[in-house]
């Protein structure tokens, strides 16, 4: 566990959370706007929604990071919600908001919707992978104990308990969402519909993090039906739900490509 990456005079200078955030978003945008590129898109327009993507990406992550935590944690100090520098972010609530943002200016400026939803398909999970490497030198979304060979354990002074073998649920999704870009990079030279990329990383990826929700022993996510499923779980029920009725929406209405990806 390495939380702080440099720190100047004694004082932290730079977070290990946020450097690999900030790399997961520049990789994820420059992978979209260079996939997009291939599919005809004009590159200004996905820089504008790449740059759309970063800031309310981040801007609903910590809405919802102060949404679930605001009792215990923003109550009683409702201005600490602005202060960045300690984190807190929930990846489903960015995703919701800079997708919602992403669509409004793909409608207003008459973007192709499914050449994108595919660029920005394989871009997501790449984004996922990077934070997810901060999540584990922060120390945050640390698993449950575990008897696996593979448990890793954390020093003293940090979020996880100290000297127990946990499961690495961090490392687990970045391999998970690693196999998700292979995945898509590969479906992409089959695909006979533009946009069914984002559908169908919305089932694969809501599926796994349902999963992983279980072996995760952070408890921060916060719980609803009196404790049946953490939020997580639940929205990635909703995800997936929503992705498989875009997926036959696109099905049924999408743009065919006119000859088969080389």
């Amino acid at each position: 566990m390495r939380p702080v990456l440099l720190a100047l005079d004694g004082l932290p200078a730079l977070y290990s959370y946020g450097f690999f955030l900030f790399l997961g978003l520049l990789s994820s945008c420059f992978l979209g706007v260079y996939l997009a590129k291939r599919d005809d898109i004009d590159p200004d327009h996905m820089f504008n929604i790449a740059i759309l993507s970063v800031i309310f990406g981040i801007s609903g992550g910590r809405l919802e990071y102060v949404r679930t935590h605001w009792s215990e944690k923003f109550a009683d100090a409702p201005l600490d919600a602005l202060n960045l520098r300690e984190g807190g972010y929930v990846f489903y609530g960015g995703l919701v908001l800079a997708v919602a943002v992403d669509f409004v200016y793909m409608l207003i400026r008459k973007v192709p919707i499914g050449r994108v939803l595919d660029a920005g398909a394989v871009g997501i999970p790449v984004g996922i992978a990077f934070a997810r490497a901060g999540c584990f030198l922060a120390g945050c979304c640390y698993g449950l104990p575990t008897d696996l060979p593979w448990g890793v354990q954390f020093p003293a002074g940090g979020l996880p308990p100290a000297g127990v073998d946990l499961h690495p649920t961090q490392l687990y999704e970045l391999l998970a969402t690693s196999l998700m870009v292979v995945g898509l990079l590969r479906w992409r030279g089959v695909r006979a519909i533009y946009g069914l990329g984002l559908p169908i990383l919305g089932v694969v990826y809501g599926a796994w993090r349902f999963f992983n929700e279980t072996l995760r022993g952070d408890g921060e996510r916060g719980t609803v039906f009196d404790g049946l499923m953490t939020n997580g779980q639940l929205t990635s029920l909703i995800l997936m739900g929503l992705s498989v009725l875009g997926g036959l929406a696109l099905l049924r209405f999408g743009e065919r490509l006119r000859a088969p990806e080389r």
